[in-house]
């Protein structure tokens, strides 16, 4: 155990200097080896104003790591018989009846909305990294069911918590692959082998080699881990690292979590009832709990470590401040100068969603609009016109992370395109601010004043 100790000591010169190039104030990392809990590590500081550096009982979100712990509440569930895997979720929860998309029609997965709330003071505070690779401060948003944000920024808990829950989860599975399946009494976990199956296939790989569980992926290497990761999707799959090349088959399950403000990651491998995780506070360029996870793995599983993650660093911050200089050339390219249809004061008002859980406040603001997210003041864009009935936003990288905004290099995401019946009235707004999905409609709806929210 000892020599296992030192060679992750042997790594904290390059742990280091990954935390330094993401600009991340701080990063805490621990390790469970052979079913034990064997390491934590803490580099930097919790707070770029206090200089305290983090401990194992640091507490920050950890976003959809949080996955896997709802899909463990759910098999639970179904192990006593409260609810089947294959029922719709409309069986359980009626106001999906009506909806038309995948959720309203076939998904039983869980929803993310478990929100915890802690006291006291060690808490990793949210930072970004400006443009020039400076630490900022981020507000807090208010995490509530109320908000929706809840179920987004999900469960907050410690380096070590989470190590205590993959050692209950590996326990768990390794007893029911080992008794068919049969439950254990020494966890809280049941149906964990469902959990750690494959469910969907990922892209053109293989069920076999890439493949999404219920919370977690599994990935067979030799491969990338970074399926999941921000630098996979800043950089393109094929500059991500490969590992394992002398471990081929060996099952890794992996998941990251990103949110404005924190970076965490996940890797965990049955076979040696082994669990590495890394987290950050700030959101950066780069996702250093993704790269110094790998660095880890690939020292426990005396593979050699994956090359130029410094230069994965620098490329990714280029990347990123391209992307944002493409965009704004873009909009500009396509940007008409037609006025508004109609005048300000007529997009007005506030547009909920289908199912009649998010509403957006529009409301006149100079020469453009004011769009409010949830009656949040802190989320806000100032709209300008585009073309006609299409506003949009340009894009600000400091002035979106100061604003707990995750930057989102997509044309489409910073267009809105009001619409009507008639062309003397506005009842709708469109928006596609899930760039890999279909635009969302947003319609206008106001009785007596005011928005029904929730009960539309």
């Amino acid at each position: 155990m000892a020599s296992h100790d030192n060679k992750i000591r042997s790594l904290y010169p390059q742990i280091s200097r990954l935390r330094e190039l993401s600009g991340s104030p701080f990063l805490s990392l621990g390790i469970l080896h052979r079913g034990s809990i064997t390491h934590t590590a803490h580099f930097g500081q919790v707070d770029i104003d206090k200089l305290r550096p983090p401990d194992d009982n640091t507490i920050y979100h950890v976003a959809s790591l949080t996955k896997a712990v709802a899909a463990a509440a759910v098999a639970s569930l179904v192990d006593d018989g409260v609810l089947e895997w294959d029922l719709p979720v409309r069986h359980y929860l009626p106001e999906f009846e009506h909806r038309q998309d995948d959720l309203g029609r076939e998904w039983s997965e869980a929803c993310e909305t478990l929100g915890t709330y802690v006291v006291g003071d060690n808490i990793a505070t949210p930072h970004a990294i400006d443009d020039n690779m400076k630490p900022v401060r981020v507000k807090h948003l208010n995490m509530t069911d109320d908000t929706g944000f809840a179920g987004g920024y999900a469960a907050r808990t410690t380096v070590k918590d989470l190590l205590i829950l993959y050692q209950s989860l590996l326990l768990t599975l390794a007893h029911e692959s080992r008794y068919e399946g049969r439950p254990t009494n020494d966890t809280p976990f049941k149906n964990v082998k469902r959990i750690f199956s494959p469910h969907i296939g990922v892209g053109k790989a293989t069920m076999d080699d890439v493949a999404y569980c219920l919370g977690l992926y599994l990935t067979r290497l030799p491969n990338s881990l970074s399926a999941l990761s921000v630098n996979s999707l800043l950089l393109g799959p094929n500059q991500m690292p490969r590992i394992g090349m002398n471990s081929t088959g060996l099952e890794v399950y992996h998941h990251a979590g990103n949110v404005p403000g924190y970076f965490s990651s996940a890797f965990l491998i049955p076979s040696t009832m082994t669990a590495v995780v890394v987290l950050t506070n700030a959101l950066s360029f780069v996702d250093p709990t993704d790269l110094v996870g790998q660095l880890l793995i690939s020292q426990i599983v005396d593979e050699q470590p994956p090359p130029d993650l410094y230069k994965l660093c620098h490329l990714a911050r280029s990347a990123c401040m391209a992307s944002c200089r493409a965009l704004n050339l873009q909009l500009e390219k396509y940007k008409t100068g037609k006025p508004p249809d109609l005048p300000l004061d007529a997009y007005e008002g506030q547009y909920c969603n289908s199912a009649g859980t998010f509403i957006i406040a529009i409301a006149q603001s100079g020469q453009g609009l004011k769009m409010t997210m949830q009656g949040m003041p802190l989320t806000w864009y100032h709209l300008i016109p585009y073309n006609g009935n299409t506003f949009y936003w340009p894009a600000n990288r400091n002035a979106e992370i100061e604003q707990s905004m995750w930057p989102i290099p997509s044309p489409s995401y910073h267009k809105i395109v009001f619409g009507g019946n008639n062309t003397h009235e506005i009842d709708r707004l469109t928006w596609k601010h899930d760039p890999t999905a279909s635009p969302e409609v947003f319609r206008k709806r106001q009785i007596m004043g005011k928005v029904l929210a929730g009960k539309l």
